[in-house]
């Protein structure tokens, strides 16, 4: 198995926001304010708490 391979499985058991931070870290490399503020309106809706910007 790969680092890429063990990285993927891993990330499997994280929370949404947690596994979509990886999956634009692998693509990107870096998280843009954007995608900073897609990862928190994530973390805030599986928490209950709406997004003020419709964001899911």
């Amino acid at each position: 198995m790969t680092i890429i391979q063990e990285i993927h499985a891993w990330s499997k058991g994280l929370s949404a926001w947690q596994q979509d931070a990886v999956a634009r870290l692998y693509q990107n490399r870096t998280l843009s304010i954007s995608d900073l503020d897609d990862l928190y309106a994530l973390a805030k809706a599986e928490a209950g708490i709406p997004d003020t910007d419709g964001r899911k």
